[in-house]
């Protein structure tokens, strides 16, 4: 494994330091290499106020097991940075709750605590077995290969057990750091992370379930998720170099260079070509209507927002625009903020003009073939900007947003609906298991998104993120909507052949493991924002 910054990895509960000497001598690293031991009597936040300490922009964070769940808060809570987090057989939550289920039961956890108290040397034999060792009826077999996996279970177990001969561990200590796991819960600090994340789990995993993975994935939508299906609960032994190869290859194929800070995510997004995106809902144009209902209410929420927000200010009508208005859904309400001032709907793809010219028999507004990024306006000419899910398909958020500061008046506002990061995450996750071709069109992340928009000179009036999540009875109907909304998938790095009935195949039985209650969700991050060009500006 290679990094070209420093490498901080976070250990588990205890486990003797001296373990990860296999694994860090194999990595390749420009900077340091620092193990966080949990060895003391430290609580929750003064370790992750450790960890944020030891952490910079050019730090790989790796976490395992109760490490990994430090290392998740201490990004979330306490500060911590890094260029890119791995977890390690981590489980958000380590103990069962009404909620999550894929955990170790109460009763369990408390019989184990009681006999870390009362004899600490059981305990730690008792944890090193269940740590090395897969579940025990799958050693029981006359099967070559297995018996050989067997084999490497039982040097690892008793690699460990040389590993603990050199160190003495308290049993006040280990029972305080145990205690630890009872109620945490790192649930709430995923799903706010915003940095590129990898996370590992072992298919024979005896602490861990492995269905955790699939939870995990509807935790970290935009993360990598991978299930090394021979693995224990062992990262550092037999499957060291299998662990290691995993991160090395989401590391240059895609994990941090494809989901990188704000401040330069829009260089490793592929550039769409416009006229692509201008043909494909051009043709979509009769079947739009029949397909966007997620869009219309997106749109309704929007206007609501900014009628709300002009009746608190008192507001007067004014030069309206509607920028990507597509096959005109919006342009009734807009008018009645607009007259008899002047709308105008702008969009890249003149088929959705000319069906809203035929569709919407408003007065006085006009239509025009128009590139969001280059507004055929003069300077300070509108009083509002209104634009929903259309914005996701500009080249850079931060031209964009200069264009819309651009053709305001001073005091101007503008109303924005786009989708972000995490989108579609089903979709993409599932083609993943198909072929390495990119299928779904990717977003950026909504604090890109509101960054370009205060860079710009807005002020910000109004931020929500909404997941709104679809249901479907099959893949089929799924994609065949898609289609009907013209969202085709427009990457250059897409596929250029027919995809074949095999990968076809193999995507669909990949979207499977998501249907809940005979349902297939779609998952849409929406991001609404209204922004106020100052009066002053």
């Amino acid at each position: 494994m290679k990094w070209l910054g420093n490498l901080v990895l976070v250990n588990g509960w205890s486990m003797p330091t001296a373990v990860w000497e296999s694994f860090c001598s194999t990595v390749q690293v420009a900077g340091g290499i620092e193990v966080i031991s949990l060895d003391d009597d430290s609580c929750w936040s003064e370790i992750c106020r450790h960890i944020s300490s030891l952490t910079t922009d050019n730090t790989l964070l790796i976490g395992w097991s109760l490490g990994g769940m430090l290392a998740v808060d201490a990004v979330a809570t306490f500060g911590a940075r890094p260029a890119a987090l791995v977890t390690l057989q981590m489980n958000p939550r380590f103990t069962t709750s009404q909620d999550w289920s894929n955990a170790m039961p109460a009763e369990v956890y408390q019989d184990f605590l009681s006999e870390t108290q009362s004899d600490t040397t059981a305990a730690l034999k008792r944890f090193d077995f269940l740590a090395t060792q897969p579940g025990q009826s799958e050693l029981n077999t006359n099967d070559v290969s297995l018996r050989q996996e067997a084999s490497a279970f039982r040097h690892d177990l008793k690699a460990l057990k040389r590993y603990r001969q050199n160190g003495a561990f308290d049993s006040t200590h280990l029972s305080q750091s145990l205690a630890l796991l009872k109620d945490a819960d790192v649930r709430t600090s995923l799903e706010a992370l915003q940095l590129p994340r990898l996370h590992i789990f072992g298919g024979r995993d005896s602490l861990v379930p492995v269905a955790v993975a699939d939870k995990m994935k509807l935790l970290s939508p935009v993360a990598k998720v991978v299930v090394l299906d021979e693995m224990a609960h062992s990262p550092w032994g037999a499957f060291c170099e299998n662990v290691q190869g995993v991160i090395n290859d989401w590391l240059i194929n895609g994990g941090v260079s494809d989901v990188l800070p704000a401040s330069s995510a829009t260089s490793d997004i592929p550039v769409i070509d416009k006229t692509l995106v201008a043909g494909s809902f051009s043709r979509a144009a009769a079947s739009y209507d029949q397909a966007a209902h997620l869009q219309r209410a997106i749109a309704d929420y929007l206007y609501e927002l900014l009628a709300s927000h002009r009746s608190e200010s008192g507001a007067e009508r004014g030069k309206t625009l509607d920028l990507g208005s597509g096959t005109g859904y919006s342009l009734p309400a807009l008018a009645q903020l607009s007259e008899p001032c002047g709308l105008y709907a702008a969009d890249l793809a003149e088929g959705m003009l000319q069906y809203s010219r035929i569709h919407h028999s408003l007065p006085d507004v006009s239509f025009l073939v128009a590139d969001a990024e280059a507004l055929p306006f003069t300077e300070g000419c509108m009083d509002l900007v209104f634009s929903s899910l259309a914005i996701q398909w500009c080249h850079s958020p931060e031209a964009l947003f200069k264009e819309l500061f651009r053709v305001l008046r001073p005091g101007g506002i503008c109303a924005v609906s786009t989708l972000a990061e995490g989108t579609l995450f089903e979709m993409e996750q599932a083609w993943r298991a198909a072929d390495q071709y990119q299928h779904v069109n990717r977003f950026l992340p909504e604090a890109h998104v509101r960054d370009a928009a205060v860079s710009a000179g807005f002020d910000l009036c109004r931020v929500q993120h909404q997941r709104e999540t679809l249901q479907y009875a099959s893949v089929r109907e799924l994609t065949r909507e898609l289609k009907m909304l013209g969202a085709h998938n427009l990457n250059p790095d897409r596929p250029r052949q027919v995809t074949s009935r095999a990968r076809l195949l193999a995507f669909s039985q990949a979207y499977e493991k998501y249907r809940n209650e005979g349902q297939l969700p779609a998952t849409y991050e929406v991001v609404y924002l209204l922004l106020q060009k100052p009066l002053t500006a």
